[in-house]
């Protein structure tokens, strides 16, 4: 699992299985935002398959949503994991100040 340890690993483990809400066609109901179930879903999924050396970025939630989204990863116990990105920062074009007030490059 990608995600041991946390709600959303709990409900899928097998062991709340007769707990879960089905629709007709036996598809576990989610009463969430659709929309923000999909880019959970989605980017859980691009992580699984991720190339190290081509880290995932982080994914863009809609505007209006990010409260909402924030809540529902905190639900589902996912928060640090999607707020632990590591970027590579590129500081080949950053000017250093020095308490003198000399530059470098």
């Amino acid at each position: 699992c990608l995600v041991p340890n946390t709600m959303l690993s709990y409900m899928f483990s097998g062991r709340w299985e007769e707990s879960l809400i089905r629709d007709s066609s036996g598809r576990i109901f989610l009463d969430h935002d659709p929309q923000l179930i999909e880019i959970i879903l989605n980017h859980l999924r691009v992580k699984r398959i991720e190339d190290p050396s081509h880290p995932v970025q982080p994914p863009k939630i809609p505007e209006g949503k990010k409260d909402a989204f924030s809540t529902l990863l905190k639900y589902f116990e996912l928060y640090t994991f999607f707020n632990s990105f590591s970027y590579s920062l590129d500081i080949s074009e950053i000017n250093i100040i020095q308490p003198n007030g000399s530059h470098t490059i």
